[in-house]
């Protein structure tokens, strides 16, 4: 049995991104975007006060996501995670919170809403 103490882990999907174009990994995100993220982050900061740290795909819409979530929860951004791509093992991102005894995920449209899926 671990002795580490219990994390929560908040799974957050990026920002609206400009139309596709000439490579998908280069879309930035859309002025909405920005605000939305903001909002949510705002949110995530009153119910996550004791963030760590933030950590996306390479993709630069998921990076400007992070950037502004890590901005208002006044805490750095972490390296890229590849497996967050979409052709990513999300599975082994995950994973490697697990372990850690009473992980807890959440989504970020239910921390708008108020809803969690403890």
């Amino acid at each position: 049995m671990s002795d580490a103490a219990p994390i929560d882990v908040v799974l957050m999907r990026h920002g609206e991104a400009q139309a596709l174009s000439y490579q998908d990994a280069a879309r930035p995100l859309t002025q909405w975007g920005r605000e939305a993220v903001r909002a949510v982050a705002l949110e995530l900061a009153k119910k996550a006060p004791s963030a760590q740290g933030v950590r996306s795909s390479p993709y630069l819409r998921a990076r400007q996501s992070a950037e502004i979530v890590a901005e208002v929860l006044a805490v750095p951004v972490l390296a890229d995670a590849v497996e967050l791509v979409p052709t990513g093992d999300f599975d082994q991102e995950v994973d490697g919170s697990r372990g850690v005894p009473e992980t807890r995920q959440y989504f970020w449209p239910e921390i708008v809403s108020g809803r969690t899926n403890q």
